[in-house]
């Protein structure tokens, strides 16, 4: 594995920790569905530095593939402990992640895979506090320069408190279909993104004036004079307001 996969790995473990909404079943927010699913999206996020068209999916699959790995190996030296005449364990883990997903094992959660709570996740949100407490917080060695703490440090602080500032926020404006866009954008090339963007917030603003109709539709037109593709948003009068 390369040093920058397993980097960008380290950190999304550590990440997933911090969120303790997603593994913790004594947590506060562990059914609130909302929070869940914005959890999820900043994993997604931080799985982009590797995999760029990485999705919510994709990072509930590589979390569930990386739980899967731990407990086997938790098991085989379970396995090795009982087959001990001393009852020790002779069994060494081989997994470079092992001691980063050990605080799961204080954890009584049964459903180790996040692929089964997908669905649960998508229903309609419960409406629970939305002030986040977390019952840990996650402490790092500092990697030190001269200058004082190092720009990986640096880095992971931003993450951890981009990430509670969204799950501390007491009205949160997003919603699974404002995350679902998010996503698709991201697969998009760059211009085509800001003519998608400039789109969108002209039909925001024809719908918070009213003006929008069940006829209402973009239309992709031709200019003759540059033979190139232009868009733009067709909206007839509506006959109610």
């Amino acid at each position: 594995m390369a040093k920058r996969e397993r980097q960008i790995l380290t950190e999304f473990l550590q990440l997933y920790k911090e969120l303790t909404c997603l593994w913790d079943v004594e947590s506060e927010y562990y059914k609130n569905k909302k929070k869940r699913y914005q959890a999820w999206g900043l994993l997604a996020g931080k799985l982009r530095e590797l995999e760029p068209k990485a999705t919510i999916m994709t990072a509930r699959k590589r979390i569930d593939s990386l739980r899967h790995g731990y407990k086997r190996e938790v098991r085989r030296m379970k396995l090795s402990k009982q087959m001990s005449p001393k009852s020790i364990s002779t069994y060494t883990p081989n997994l470079w992640y092992f001691n980063l997903l050990k605080f799961i094992d204080n954890n009584a959660e049964q459903c180790t895979s996040g692929i089964d709570t997908l669905n649960s996740d998508e229903e309609s949100q419960e409406n629970e506090p939305s002030i986040v407490r977390p019952k840990t917080r996650f402490a790092t060695k500092q990697i030190k320069s001269p200058g004082g703490i190092g720009l990986l440090e640096k880095k992971k602080l931003k993450l951890y408190d981009t990430a509670k500032l969204l799950l501390q926020q007491e009205d949160v404006k997003h919603n699974p279909f404002g995350l679902y866009v998010g996503e698709q954008l991201t697969q998009v090339s760059k211009f085509q993104r800001h003519v998608a963007e400039k789109l969108i917030s002209e039909i925001i603003f024809l719908g918070r004036t009213r003006k929008l109709s069940i006829d209402s539709k973009i239309e992709i037109s031709k200019d003759i004079s540059t033979h190139s593709n232009y868009s733009h948003l067709k909206t007839p009068s509506p006959d109610y307001i």
